[in-house]
């Protein structure tokens, strides 16, 4: 009785939760099927198209090359500018000339030269690279991170796969052991409280094996999110 009042306490918390994020509880639910071709190769390959993929990680890339050029458009503050203008002009019957046309080309170049009176470039440029800098260590800290996730989650992932595996053997076993005491029992040689005690230990193996198979489903998308291959 005790079991069963804990076992409905931990059911009444989760259906909260599950109400909280999604909605109403649907008796339906199911869990999804894992196509395993989508995690393949080892934990290098992983980290390599999450490092490459990671739509996260691409904002961080975004902003040092966002980064880089505020950093070449404040430079450009030390650089010369050069201006070219041409003019032409004509007067006609020019009195001085005995009445003569009279035509005026010319071609001006301008140059003009920074004098960083104030010093507002070198704050800029100054700025630019801090901002670069800091840019530059925020992507490098980002993807570190990144890089221990998808190791750590494909651990996980892999663990929980071979636990599976073990525990459908088990299963099995179990199965088998309560058929041969039901069988016993049914002939009067067997005792009824090791069928039981059997059939106990078959639904404590179910309620661990399925709560590995969430954990194991889980992995999957952390990975599937973490190296840019999720799709909803």
């Amino acid at each position: 009785i005790s079991d069963r009042l804990m076992a409905s306490k931990d059911l009444f918390k989760a259906e909260e939760e599950y109400n909280k994020i999604i909605g109403k509880n649907d008796e339906g639910v199911f869990l999804p099927v894992i196509d395993k071709t989508q995690i393949s190769g080892n934990s290098q390959d992983l980290v390599e198209l999450a490092t490459s993929n990671n739509p996260y990680l691409k904002t961080y890339q975004f902003k040092i090359k966002a980064a880089r050029s505020a950093v070449n458009k404040s430079k450009g503050g030390f650089s010369p500018t050069v201006e070219i203008a041409a003019s032409m002009s004509e007067q006609q019957n020019v009195t001085y000339l005995d009445n003569r046309d009279l035509r005026s080309e010319a071609i001006y170049l301008n140059v003009k030269v920074p004098l960083f009176q104030k010093g507002m470039e070198y704050v800029g440029v100054s700025k630019a690279n801090k901002d670069l800098s800091f840019a530059k260590r925020e992507y490098q800290t980002n993807r570190e991170n990144i890089v221990k996730d998808v190791k750590q989650t494909y651990k996980e992932f892999i663990f929980y796969g071979d636990l599976l595996k073990s525990q459908e053997e088990l299963v099995e076993l179990t199965n088998s052991r309560i058929e041969n005491i039901a069988e016993q029992v049914k002939v009067g040689d067997g005792d009824i409280i090791d069928l039981l005690e059997s059939k106990l230990e078959l639904n404590k193996i179910l309620i661990q094996q399925l709560s590995n198979k969430a954990d194991y489903i889980l992995s999957y998308y952390k990975l599937l999110m973490l190296t840019g291959k999720f799709e909803i």
